[in-house]
């Protein structure tokens, strides 16, 4: 990897304003030497300055362009870094991608560039992962939790436990190792102390997955109904335009619509499905059949019922079909006068929250939202909360903690403390694969190929 010279387009595909082409390695301004015609060499820029000039093939000029040099230790790779800013048509891009590779660049595999940053200690891992979950943010909660992690909030909270556990460690192995010396024994009761205090951190923490997945990951969101209550009405006004047919026909929507949205920072996954009912209707039976199986994954469920007609067997068919899921339950067409008994609604889904709104005129919208924003999590997500949005980091911390759950069971019953030292150790390796202290080659490698290539 160190001989190597890699390049990759670093902007989205398709045109636009400007394109970026991106260079690292030993050899990236020679490379660009050969390419650019401006006053001076780029091998002889000084770092973190940008030129104006001409990319050419010969005598043919290419482009006009302005080329930034950074030079290595101090580039996002910790290597000789230059960007060439052209138009952003995708022939231009690809043309002096070749142009590259012909002057001896190879294209980046998905994330070397961030793998390369990682490798020559510009960020650890957990760091690394999160330039991926800012490229990949949804809301600007979700960009907010990427960046805290991306600064080192997490990775400095992690390395605090590292340190706890290293130091509880080695006061163990010390007195096992020199039982001769002078050497202070820390006493059963403060080994307890120590391992229960770690046991809740580890905990904390990896409680903190939940809004984290839902900021990484958004909420699946089913909204669910018999026909004609308003469903596909209700998608529409969240997403603020018509994004899904509209009539008076029942069965009108027949496969599952999916769309994203934003909600008071939330993303949410949602997904308008057919109305239940019983049907002979083949078509409209697969479409009952992919609803329920829908709310199976659901995440969240908006029960849509109309106010304005009395409780219909198909409403509470689909009561017992969202029973046991988290619902809010949408009391349609507030716009009409009540005939619908809330009672018996009540008494099926006693935890779930209801909530008038007319989709027709947006009455009752921002109730909606907040009723939402409650049921996901209770607190939202405050400037300085640490959070864990990535699942291997959580399995990292649930598995630590399983560990030390051993430590205090083994500390419980005596034994001796070689014991609780092999334990401490398996702790100790868990969080340590958070920030790439333990890993093995072939995850990081898995972890990299995620990325986007030119990032």
């Amino acid at each position: 990897m160190d001989e190597d010279t890699i390049v990759a387009i670093s902007t989205p595909p398709g045109r636009g304003a400007m394109g970026i082409i991106r260079l690292s390695g030993p050899q990236a301004t020679a490379v660009a030497d050969a390419l650019f015609r401006g006053r001076g060499r780029p091998s002889e820029f000084p770092s973190h300055t940008v030129h104006f000039g001409r990319l050419v093939d010969g005598e043919e000029v290419v482009d006009e362009v302005l080329l930034t040099v950074f030079r290595a230790p101090h580039s996002y790779t910790g290597e000789d870094v230059v960007e060439i800013s052209c138009h952003g048509s995708p022939v231009v891009l690809r043309r002096v991608l070749y142009l590259a590779v012909r002057q001896g660049a190879r294209l980046a595999e998905p994330g070397e560039f961030t793998k390369r940053a990682f490798l020559n200690g510009k960020m650890d891992l957990a760091q690394a992962e999160a330039v991926m979950d800012v490229v990949c943010a949804q809301t600007e909660l979700s960009a907010r939790a990427a960046m805290s992690q991306l600064e080192g909030h997490l990775s400095r909270r992690v390395e605090e436990l590292r340190q706890q556990l290293i130091d509880f460690l080695a006061h163990l192995e010390a007195a096992l190792d020199f039982t001769d010396e002078d050497i202070e024994i820390i006493s059963p009761t403060e080994q307890r102390q120590r391992a229960e205090a770690l046991l809740g951190e580890l905990r904390r923490l990896a409680a903190s997955a939940e809004k984290g997945k839902v900021l990484r990951e958004g909420v699946t969101t089913v909204i669910a109904g018999r026909p004609n209550v308003g469903k596909s009405s209700l998608m529409n006004l969240l997403l603020r335009e018509d994004r899904v047919i509209v009539t008076p026909v029942p069965g009108t929507t027949r496969d599952v619509v999916e769309d994203l949205v934003n909600i008071r920072g939330l993303p949410l996954r949602l997904l308008d499905t057919a109305g239940l009912r019983p049907t002979e209707d083949l078509v409209e039976r697969e479409g009952v059949s992919r609803t329920q199986t829908w709310l199976e994954r659901a995440d969240l469920v908006l029960l849509v019922l109309d106010r304005s007609e009395p409780l219909q067997a198909e409403d509470r068919l689909a009561l017992t079909a969202v029973a046991g899921r988290p619902t809010v339950v949408v009391l349609n067409k507030s716009d009409l006068p009540p005939r619908l008994e809330t009672q018996e609604v009540a008494r099926r889904l006693p935890q779930a929250p209801q909530v008038l709104l007319s989709a027709l005129t947006g009455a009752g919208l921002s109730e909606l939202e907040a009723a939402i924003e409650r049921l996901v999590w209770e607190g939202g997500v405050e400037p300085g909360d640490v959070l864990v949005t990535n699942v291997r980091h959580q399995r990292a911390l649930e598995e630590a903690a399983e560990y030390m759950e051993r430590v205090l069971e083994t500390l419980a019953v005596g034994y001796s403390e070689e014991l609780v030292a092999v334990d401490l150790r398996g702790a100790l390796r868990c969080v340590g694969e958070i920030v790439g202290e333990t890993l093995t080659e072939d995850i990081i490698h898995r972890i990299f190929s995620t990325f986007c290539i030119g990032k």
